[in-house]
């Protein structure tokens, strides 16, 4: 019995199509989960805390200048010893007139940096993990699987459609099957589940 014709492509393009879905669910849902828990996650770690005691420092030098009547020339002035930062490296202080800077060069002891190695500046806005740090440096394995399953999910859900569907059926059920990625990403990131805490 001879095959139909052109149903080796009908095949191909169905675990293509399955391929493409299952990918952009799964990568809408961990890039939605991580653009929401980004902050939390720099706020229970070294990040967080070094920001924290930075602000402290700041408090400090601020406290000096009222009790004296002028900044500190080094923080030595403020407390034997200096401050050190949470990677113990000594804090940069530099005064400049009636301000004052104070810094430290972040993780990595480098100037400059992205994610958990940038500067922390008590002037500045800190900045959060990059993409690669909140994957590879932060327990997210939980929401990795969890993406997983939802583009797992959604690939079968293409898979198994009738033969004979049509195209604009099936942009329909994509759309809705990525903003039911993009709102399990949310619930994720709302109830920190599965996070890995």
């Amino acid at each position: 019995m001879q095959e139909p014709v052109g149903r080796k492509p009908n095949v191909l393009m169905r675990v293509l199509a399955t391929l493409a879905v299952g990918t952009a669910v799964a990568g809408t849902a961990y890039l939605c989960a991580f653009y929401e828990l980004r902050w939390s996650y720099w706020h229970t770690t070294y990040g967080g805390f070094a920001w924290s005691k930075a602000r402290y420092v700041r408090t400090e030098v601020e406290e000096f200048r009222k009790a004296k009547g002028h900044l500190p020339a080094n923080l030595e002035e403020v407390r034997e010893g200096g401050y050190r930062d949470v990677w113990e490296r000594p804090y940069r202080y530099e005064v400049e007139g009636e301000s004052f800077k104070l810094f430290s060069y972040g993780r990595d002891g480098e100037p400059g940096g992205e994610g958990l190695d940038a500067d922390i500046d008590i002037h500045t806005r800190p900045k959060p993990p990059t993409l690669s740090q909140f994957t590879f440096e932060f327990p997210t394995e939980g929401i990795q699987v969890t993406c997983l399953l939802a583009g797992a999910c959604a690939g079968i859900i293409i898979l198994l459609q009738k033969r004979k569907q049509r195209w604009r059926g099936f942009l329909f059920k994509l759309g809705a099957t990525a903003v039911g990625a993009v709102i399990a990403a949310i619930v994720i990131g709302v109830l920190h589940i599965p996070n890995g805490h």
